[in-house]
């Protein structure tokens, strides 16, 4: 008698955060410097080579690996230093970078970020190519993988392939690589239940079809994966339905 396995899939909620120009409810002279203090520290620390440029807020990037290599790029290659100064802009701190900027285009040029961001795409290019032909997986692409169908239809197929052997009740996880081709491969169990559980696990993950596979730089890539799945007993077989994403 086959049971319903519930998959829980695990959503990454974001959240934003307002940052408030604080030099009007904390005194400047207690906290930070004035935005004329800003500006010559700008103006002194370019004066000798110095060149940080400050975000701030919370950033969010599309790639946060490529963002890592471009900032490194850019401080290798001009010296910039790219950072993230934080939710709370003083006064000092925001009239600081945006000379700092105006500086930077003056030296380098308006366009030193387009054209920073260019050459490190094709650096980091390169080395994304090595690491696909050495078969490397990926736990983050532009396009993660996909069961054919959708999650309705991973649920589907697992519900109606699994049994619930000695009627366990628990929780599995499991991991497995979703190759460039799609077909399933190097399948572990990450949180054991019991020895029958975890094989009914790895049989039914074995009977899988391909998936479409992960795309990332434009290219397809081995990405690793892992899924949750509820064994529920058969005196306890109801449960909420699990949520559509």
């Amino acid at each position: 008698m086959k049971y319903i396995t519930h998959i829980f899939l695990i959503i990454i909620l974001l959240s934003t955060i307002g940052c408030n120009r604080q030099s009007d409810s904390l005194p400047p002279d207690e906290y930070m410097g004035t935005c004329e203090d800003g500006t010559k520290k700008a103006e002194n620390d370019a004066k000798q080579g110095i060149y940080k440029l400050l975000s701030y807020g919370l950033p969010y990037y599309e790639d946060w690996h490529f963002q890592e290599y471009y900032e490194a790029y850019v401080q290798k290659n001009y010296g910039i230093e790219i950072g993230n100064g934080g939710c709370i802009v003083f006064d000092e701190s925001e009239c600081y970078s945006k000379r700092m900027e105006e500086l930077i285009y003056d030296k380098f040029g308006n366009d030193i970020f387009d054209k920073a961001e260019l050459a490190a795409k094709a650096e980091y290019k390169l080395i994304i190519n090595e690491k696909i032909d050495t078969g490397f997986v990926f736990s983050l692409v532009d396009t993660m993988p996909e069961f054919m169908g959708g999650n309705d239809s991973l649920f589907s197929f697992l519900s109606n392939n699994f049994n619930n052997p000695n009627n366990s009740e628990g929780k599995v996880i499991a991991y497995f690589v979703i190759d460039k081709d799609g077909s399933i491969s190097n399948i572990e169990i990450k949180k054991s239940l019991n020895k029958q559980a975890d094989e009914e696990v790895i049989r039914v993950l074995n009977k899988m079809p391909k998936w479409n596979s992960g795309i990332y730089l434009g290219e397809k890539v081995k990405v690793g994966y892992s899924i949750p799945i509820l064994f529920k007993s058969k005196e306890n077989k109801k449960s909420p339905i699990p949520p559509k994403l």
